[in-house]
């Protein structure tokens, strides 16, 4: 008994995969794309095995084969792996591009332009972002399929501008941000889209100095963020409102939006944004001789970037000059060589150049010359 029911339950399977017709295929690939796709955002290993079953199934259809390499590069990008991310849209691409598939072509080089730009490659990303968008503008932006919605596009423009950030374009990322946030606005985009696009915006105008527009920008990015209390976007607001009255010399609300921030940070566990935000309200108080405060500041940001473990030699070179202004010299050697150490570390000759000047004028106080000094 136990023998035939093992035999059954193994011969099961061949009745069952033989009995659709070859019409019937490709609609039973659909729906494990379907559910390969649904898959994605919770549980990328089981869309990656769905997505590979598709291709040992229906080797010959183009168009399922397009959809399966859309949904692995999409599930290892998920999994922040770039590499097999890559090597799928590179399948998935060239298929699409011989079957003219214009709205997966679209999606395959805006997602491969984000994965170089996750990699840093960003005039590669912009490349891809260009291509896409070519393919967006010939196929109309207005268009809304299952796979493409305007949305999509505003998506793209955003991503368009933020590259162009890397590249040091900034008039023409400024150019892609509103046209983003106009699409967005056209389309009803969610408030919360509409945050990341202000903040942009806003950040890009303080960048190239029109301190009143980036002002107008960032506060109403954090009235849209205090709305969906959103503190994550709070805290970036705060965060560039505190460098751009420090820029204006409002100091007081330079240092109210850096406390803001902080708080927020703080409370969101968020170590390297609070290290960054502590760190330039420590600049400012430095500036100001409030040394005391100061110090506190840069000791928090020190703290939450070695939990990060991230390369400190440059906190290291602001303590140390801030001690250098006190005439506190044997604090000056101290944080100049733990500088100096961290820097060359990370090959930082920037901060090697500055530390030396430093650590110079630090040994001329104190009248004691290390060997490398006197050759």
């Amino acid at each position: 008994m136990k023998l035939f029911l093992l035999l059954t339950f193994l011969i099961q399977p061949f009745f069952i995969s033989t009995a659709f017709t070859k019409s019937e295929q490709p609609a039973s690939g659909k729906s494990l794309i379907y559910i390969a796709d649904s898959l994605l955002k919770d549980a990328p290993d089981k869309s990656v095995k769905i997505a590979n079953s598709v291709l040992e199934q229906f080797p010959g259809n183009d168009i399922l084969f397009v959809e399966a390499n859309s949904i692995l590069a999409e599930a290892y990008r998920r999994k922040n792996n770039y590499d097999s991310a890559g090597y799928y849209s590179e399948l998935g691409l060239a298929k699409a591009l011989k079957i003219k598939d214009t709205a997966n072509i679209i999606l395959f080089y805006l997602n491969r332009g984000s994965d170089y730009y996750y990699k840093a490659d960003y005039s590669r990303a912009l490349n891809d972002y260009k291509i896409s968008d070519n393919y967006y503008r010939a196929l109309g932006f207005k268009t809304e399929t299952d796979k493409i919605s305007p949305l999509d596009y505003a998506k793209l423009l955003n991503n368009m501008g933020t590259a162009y950030i890397k590249t040091g374009y900034y008039d023409s990322s400024l150019v892609f941000f509103i046209k983003s946030v106009k699409v967005k606005e056209a389309n009803n985009a969610s408030i919360s889209t509409m945050i990341v696009s202000k903040i942009n915006i806003g950040s890009i105008y303080l960048a190239i100095k029109d301190y009143k527009n980036s002002e107008i920008w960032l506060n109403d990015a954090i009235t849209d963020a205090t709305q969906e209390k959103d503190s994550a976007y709070m805290a970036r607001c705060y965060a560039n409102l505190g460098v751009l009255y420090k820029k204006v010399g409002d100091t007081t609300k330079a240092i109210d939006n850096y406390k803001n921030g902080i708080a927020i940070n703080e409370s969101l566990g968020d170590h390297r944004n609070l290290a960054i935000i502590c760190q330039n309200l420590a600049l400012l108080l430095s500036s100001q001789k409030k040394y005391s405060e100061a110090y506190i500041c840069f000791n928090k940001a020190l703290l939450n970037n070695n939990k990060i473990h991230a390369n400190n030699s440059r906190l290291h070179l602001a303590i140390g000059r801030m001690f250098l202004e006190q005439g506190i010299y044997d604090s000056t050697v101290f944080h100049g060589h733990q500088a100096m150490k961290l820097a060359k570390e990370s090959g930082n000759i920037g901060v090697q150049l500055e530390d030396y000047e430093i650590l110079y004028m630090a040994y001329e106080g104190k009248k004691k010359f290390p060997f490398f000094f006197s050759q």
